[in-house]
């Protein structure tokens, strides 16, 4: 049963890169489901910083429509973002002749939700100043903590998780982006 002190516990585990958590993850197949609720905590989050940005600007009808928008919106950029970044480092470790250990993309998402931790700052969205500087240190934060769960959970170089973390993120900013433009009206 997961109980919220230990998937905040396990949250702020991951933000603060601790490596015993994702040995921890190796070990423990019921852990894809707290995984996959840390994923939708952070959307929510997002979503929150949005309803709270469409109240401030006086738009309360678009409050629970931004909510529910960017949450979702969270959500896909969290998948797309962990589907890249596991094929990527399949590919690349092909590629450069690392050696990896094999591993499915249901384990690759049981460590990998958790990367996602840091971008709960996107919550604090609404404050001038503070919401800019919240975004960028969200996507860097996770960027490393996304470099250091691929390394960790295929047993690669950090160089590999870097590059997979990396390329994996600016993928799925632009399929949401292309999503929003040619998807949505």
């Amino acid at each position: 049963m997961t109980t919220a002190k230990q998937l905040a516990s396990r949250m702020a585990r991951a933000a603060l890169a601790d490596r015993g958590l994702y040995w921890e993850f190796a070990f423990d197949a019921g852990a894809i489901r707290q995984s996959l609720l840390a994923v939708v905590v952070v959307a929510a989050a997002w979503g929150t910083g949005s309803a709270i940005h469409d109240v401030m600007r006086g738009a309360l009808g678009g409050a629970p429509v931004g909510f529910m928008l960017m949450s979702m919106w969270g959500m896909l950029y969290w998948l797309l973002f962990s589907a890249t970044a596991w094929l990527l480092a399949r590919v690349l470790a092909s590629l450069f002749e690392v050696e990896v250990e094999t591993v499915t993309y249901l384990q690759f998402i049981r460590r990998f939700g958790f990367v996602f931790a840091p971008a709960i700052l996107l919550i604090l969205t609404p404050i001038p100043f503070v919401g800019e500087v919240s975004v960028i240190m969200a996507f860097m934060w996770t960027m490393l903590a996304s470099a250091l769960a691929i390394q960790l959970t295929f047993e690669a170089p950090i160089g590999l998780g870097v590059m997979s973390s990396s390329i994996g993120m600016v993928t799925a900013m632009v399929l949401c982006l292309l999503v929003a433009v040619y998807l949505l009206p």
